[in-house]
């Protein structure tokens, strides 16, 4: 619904945002609700908190007229099989579902493991670990719409062939560098991640098939997640067998996995 309120040539930087929004709200969220659990109670950071969810759901309801938005007039069809039985558009969601398996794989890995990681190879504290993993999501708040912008000025495949190799190259560097190093690379990751994250969507509601624009969205999201569920387990496999290291080097050269995938996905489509 956000990409099509949004005329084509900010839609990137449009998206990024309401990535950002998301980021902040994750952090302020816990602070908020702890706080208000102290003073009055747990049952009382719930009934806070869901105060914005019926605010939020009445404005959309009320305020927003989708008829109006872009694009919408012929997105509702009556017959999806006829669509979902198409070889283009099969073809399409099983692309779109191993992109979105790759895309952000060095970051669903590097999530997990980033605090023991820290204190095992570089013996931070466990305080200091979990700075790192604190300043891995804040930078996400710049990269959504730095690489949403970036990507509505040079396009949105160029852009992620950018964020792929560069966060495979982030990725790799990791397991090399010295703590100094370290803080600079996992900030650069969470630029990374995140803008990948903004771009991605904005790409996919670009694609030649509005009627199914939402299927799209969600194949490629609910991709993101399920390899954050699988790859934990199989990280944590490598690092018991030989190291981190190793497990993590072998994560970057899956993301540049990504960019055969990406490119077979023709531009006819998006």
């Amino acid at each position: 619904m956000a990409s099509l309120a949004v005329e084509k040539g900010r839609r990137g930087q449009a998206m990024g945002f309401h990535q950002t929004g998301g980021a902040i709200g994750a952090f302020i969220a816990p602070l908020v609700s702890a706080s208000i659990a102290v003073f009055l109670g747990w049952r009382y950071s719930f009934m806070f908190l869901s105060i914005f969810g019926f605010i939020l759901g009445l404005f959309i309801w009320t305020r927003i007229d989708e008829s109006k938005l872009m694009d919408t007039k012929n997105e509702r069809i009556s017959n999806l099989r006829s669509i979902f039985t198409n070889q283009k558009v099969v073809r399409l969601t099983i692309l779109l579902f191993t992109f979105g398996l790759l895309h952000v794989i060095s970051y669903r890995a590097l999530m997990p493991f980033l605090t023991t990681y820290a204190i095992a190879k570089h013996a931070l504290s466990l305080e200091s670990a979990a700075q790192l993993l604190s300043l891995l999501q804040i930078m996400g708040i710049v990269g959504s719409p730095l690489f949403g912008r970036l990507s509505d000025g040079i396009g949105r495949k160029p852009t992620l062939y950018i964020i792929l190799m560069s966060q495979a190259l982030v990725m790799y560097l990791i397991t090399y560098s010295s703590v100094g190093i370290l803080v600079i690379l996992l900030g650069v990751m969470g630029l990374i991640a995140f803008g990948c994250l903004a771009v991605t969507d904005t790409w996919i509601t670009e694609m030649n098939f509005p009627k199914i624009m939402g299927t799209l969205v969600g194949v490629a999201v609910s991709a993101s997640f399920f390899i954050g569920a699988t790859i934990t387990p199989i990280v944590g496999f490598l690092a018991d067998k030989v190291d981190f290291d190793y497990a993590f080097r072998i994560i970057a050269i899956l993301t540049l996995a990504g960019i055969p995938i990406l490119k077979i996905i023709s531009d006819k489509d998006s």
